[in-house]
């Protein structure tokens, strides 16, 4: 990973070093460079190329192997297997209560963890605590309440007080629940197939679920929704591609971003994320020996590529309170930073784990990204980084 220290004078020529002051509280190491550049300012001729190649210098002799290793510090990734309680190894959904209990749906039942050990909740009697399905759905659960846990499992949509660990099924809507995400008005978007239709719901505690739109269905269950930051929703289907909808449900454009071959037939479905400041990272999988993520912009159609020349993988992407974009990529997971900067921790997590792919990503409140795979789960402490780029 390519990785430094970016320092500035600002207009008092005071020393300006990006991410070495925290809380007002400087570290020694900036301290020490403070001193040493208040010394060079002395010296007649600072602005010359002589003396900023000295500086530079001066730092990198004294400082040069701490920034360096400093800099280059990866957080160490930490994995959770069914050797440590896990239910079972497939996660493809994540979640947290306000108690800092986290909740992860796998394709055979439920698990709940405290920090120190895990609950199981499933049909089976080696089960610690009864759930009434087992395979949950890709970013299936979420939390109505603060005691109330929404999933989808088995095509299902369920309701669970962990309070008390009654669980029900949740009816008003047509067919198979497949997706389920929350929206910014305390409402939730769900959608739902049957043999002719996928349909998009919108439920409020006020007047339940409220049918929004429905599409012709193919034989691909494929479909996303997501909600940007006013609250509109944007829908993507394999017959009519990428739909935009109001906070209130009313429709608003429709756009066809991508398109492939199944058997004969073209379908229009893709992946795709939005971030906090509406970016919509969006995953092409229309070359099968090329596949590609991409930043899409709605307002002009314009499709730039990030990534490319990947095999077939699983696209997830989330998004930390640093600003941080997880995304996954054939065979591992990349870090997109604000600045534009990526960090790969491809190697560091197969080193960790033994896994093939990624489908889900979570940060919790203590500022840990927990990532669910096919062979359990990484967590990985999330710090702001310190610095980015060695002296321009």
């Amino acid at each position: 990973m390519g990785c430094g220290i970016s320092a500035t004078l600002n207009a008092n020529k005071e020393l300006i070093i990006p991410g070495l002051m925290h809380n007002n509280i400087y570290s020694p190491i900036t301290l020490v460079l403070k001193d040493i550049v208040n010394l060079i300012r002395q010296i007649d001729g600072y602005n010359s190329i002589f003396s900023k190649t000295s500086f530079f210098l001066i730092i990198i002799f004294l400082f040069g192997d701490n920034l360096l290793i400093f800099a280059q510090r990866l957080p160490n990734i930490e994995s959770l297997t069914v050797d440590d309680g896990l239910c079972f190894r497939h996660v493809n959904s994540i979640t947290q209560d306000k108690n800092g209990l986290m909740w992860f749906g796998t394709t055979n039942g439920l698990s709940r963890y405290d920090g120190y050990r895990f609950v199981s909740f499933g049909k089976e009697t080696e089960t610690d605590k009864y759930f009434p399905a087992l395979e949950f759905a890709l970013d299936g659960a979420l939390f109505l309440n603060d005691s109330i846990l929404w999933t989808i499992a088995d095509f299902q949509l369920w309701a669970m007080n962990i309070r008390n660990f009654k669980t029900k099924k949740v009816n008003g809507i047509e067919g198979r629940a497949l997706k389920i995400v929350a929206g910014k008005n305390k409402d939730i978007w769900l959608v739902s197939d049957n043999d002719k239709e996928q349909f998009l719901w919108r439920f409020t505690e006020q007047k339940g679920f409220e049918k929004i739109s429905s599409v012709p269905h193919f034989r691909l269950d494929r479909s996303t929704i997501q909600t940007d930051t006013s609250g509109g929703v944007w829908w993507s289907t394999t017959t009519k591609g990428l739909q935009q909808f109001s906070p209130g449900g009313k429709w608003i454009s429709e756009a066809k971003i991508d398109s492939f071959i199944w058997f004969g037939a073209t379908l229009y479905h893709n992946e795709f994320f939005i971030d906090s400041r509406n970016r919509f990272f969006v995953f092409s999988g229309g070359n099968p020996d090329d596949h590609q993520i991409w930043r899409y912009f709605p307002e002009s159609g314009k499709k730039v590529v990030l990534l490319d020349s990947m095999k077939e993988f699983t696209f997830t992407a989330a998004e930390d309170s640093w600003g941080n974009i997880w995304l996954t990529k054939e065979g591992g997971i990349i870090q997109l930073k604000p600045d534009g900067f990526i960090n790969d921790y491809t190697e560091s997590a197969q080193q960790t784990l033994d896994f093939k792919n990624i489908f889900s990503i979570f940060e919790d409140r203590t500022n840990t990204v927990w990532i669910g795979t096919d062979g359990g789960l990484l967590k990985l402490p999330v710090r702001k980084q310190l610095f980015d780029t060695y002296f321009p």
